[in-house]
Order: C-alpha cells, then structure tokens, then sequence
C-alpha cells in the first residue's frame, strides 16, 4: 500500500476491533467449534481461504516479502486472539482486571494497545523499509 507500517497496522487493528464488537455472537460461535463444542464444521475449504486472503493482505500492506508467510500468520493469530478475548471475557476477566468492555472508550483504548502491541513484534526490517516509518 506505501503507507507506513503503523497506519497499516493501526487499520487493521480497527476494523477487526470494531467487526468482532459488532458480532460477538461469530466470536462465541467460532470458539465454541474450536472447543469442539459446536455441530462441527469439518474440512471448510472457505475458512482456510479466508485465512489464507487475511495473511496474504496483511503481507501486502506491510511489505513483507512472499517468503515471510509463518511471520504474518503469527501476527494475524495474535491479533485475533487480542481481539476476541475481551469479547469472551467482557463479564469475567475483563471486570477482574478492572476494566469495563461497556465503557464508550474501552474499543478505541484496546485498539491502541493492540497496535502497539503487534508493532513490537514486526521485524525491524519492517519498520525501516522504504515506504514505513516507525510508529
């Protein structure tokens, strides 16, 4: 995309955020198949396709080079697992730390969190390529 690595990042990061907030019930569903708790989707081809669409994307838009797959798939599992925790856990963990999932200003103070969180961990190459700037 040539934009900088953060804001690409930082977008990312928003739009997924804002998607699982307005969908908790795709969140519950999803991990309750991933307990082996749901009907049991079997051999999806389309869920691996999204997967795949969503790392190749994510690639693209930081500038990655094609070799780099196990890389951005780390960073794409650790976003999803940043981004639906609190939607789990929004009656039970979330409270426990002190935090409330309801507050008007807790989407936009994850979203922040979760950026930075996942710049720390694009290689410095990343950060430095031209066309990306540090955050």
């Amino acid at each position: 995309s040539g934009r900088p690595a953060a804001e690409v990042l930082a977008g990312a990061v928003s739009d997924y955020v804002d998607f699982v907030a307005a969908n908790p019930s795709f969140v519950r569903l999803i991990q309750r198949e991933g307990m082996g708790e749901g009907p049991g989707l079997g051999a999806v081809p389309l869920g691996k396709a999204v997967g795949t669409e969503a790392v190749a994307a994510l690639a693209q838009g930081l500038g990655f080079p094609s070799d780099s797959y196990d890389t951005v798939a780390h960073l794409v599992l650790s976003l999803i697992a940043l981004t639906w925790f609190p939607v789990l856990h929004s009656g039970t963990l979330v409270p426990a730390v002190g935090l409330d999932a309801s507050a008007a200003d807790f989407l936009e103070s994850r979203k922040r969190h979760i950026t930075t969180l996942l710049l720390g961990a694009l290689p410095s190459e990343q950060m430095t390529s031209p066309g990306r700037s540090s955050p």
